[in-house]
């Protein structure tokens, strides 16, 4: 799949800068086995958001719009393959897992401060003692909020 992704970029980037045909560098046989690649990981990319959107789907069927709003439903983009695909699953140890690349952790990951109790992406929160694990940047800073 990487090679796939990999070589779709190559092909977008030299049709964006016009630097060189891809298909005329290395044949059209050649091509064509990369063609297949890419199909591949765009097949394996689209069914990974078709993923996401079943499950958000069935997380609000039957649910009133005005109880939808207190229903936690966040998408993240996985540190790992970079896609929109990491959602919430119950089976992981973060409580989120990308449809993609089945990657658990991400930085995005909303977690609540322990100073004030907002959420804050887990990559821009701070370690203060083993009391205060997570601080957020606007306890950690206040005057410059």
């Amino acid at each position: 799949m990487c090679i796939g992704r990999l070589v779709q970029g190559l092909d977008e980037f030299s049709d964006i800068f016009s630097l060189l045909s891809f298909e005329k560098e290395i044949g059209k046989e050649n091509y064509e086995i990369f063609k297949v690649l890419v199909d591949e990981y765009e097949q394996s990319l689209e069914e990974a958001h078709m993923d996401v959107r079943e499950a958000k789907e069935t997380l609000f069927r039957g649910t009133r719009p005005k109880h939808q709003m207190f229903i936690e439903w966040n998408e993240y983009l996985c540190d790992s393959c970079g896609n929109e695909t990491m959602i919430p699953n119950d089976d992981s140890a973060t409580g989120y897992k990308c449809t993609y690349c089945d990657n658990e952790e991400s930085g995005q990951i909303e977690v609540d401060c322990d100073v004030c109790g907002l959420p804050w992406a887990n990559e821009e929160m701070s370690y203060w003692d083993e009391n205060l694990v997570n601080v957020c940047p606007r306890c950690v800073n206040p005057e410059a909020w």
